[in-house]
């Protein structure tokens, strides 16, 4: 019998799956806890927004859809059956502290998910989970829940 941690880790993986440009970003999960989740994105010249004399960048569209995405999830890891809530995003504010120049983790807590509304904090950071590496961004995202 599979663990509440381990079925909200498998909801996330299958998620990933069934959004296609999350599947072409090479988007996966890294963890899936009750109200958490991590995603990872690897770096892809694919998705550059910046190139020349300066460097390479991440496009920053790109980072937010990955706040996006981790903030969804990580909200509907609450509910006992995620498939049956729909989430909207009403509001996203992102703070792009630096360029990403390469793999991202992304990393969205739910600060509250309340009947109607939920709202997250997330860090963005170069480097895989855990590795210390510089933030690149932070977001505060709310969303509009419709409950099933």
């Amino acid at each position: 019998m599979e663990s509440p941690t381990e079925r909200r880790r498998a909801f996330v993986e299958e998620s990933l799956d069934r959004y296609p440009f999350l599947s072409w970003l090479g988007v996966e999960a890294d963890a899936a806890e009750s109200g958490r989740v991590v995603l990872s994105l690897p770096f892809d010249e694919d998705v550059l927004g910046s190139t020349g004399e300066a460097g390479e960048y991440v496009h920053t569209g790109v980072i937010a859809t990955a706040i996006d995405a981790a903030s969804e999830f990580a909200l509907r890891t609450l509910f006992d059956d995620p498939d049956a809530t729909d989430v909207s995003t009403t509001n996203s504010n992102v703070s792009y502290v630096r360029p990403a120049t390469g793999t991202l983790s992304v990393e969205a807590e739910v600060v509250r998910a309340g009947g109607s509304v939920g709202v997250t904090e997330v860090s963005v950071r170069d480097g895989p989970p855990g590795g210390g590496h510089q933030e690149i961004a932070i977001a505060t995202m709310t969303y509009r829940l419709f409950r099933g």
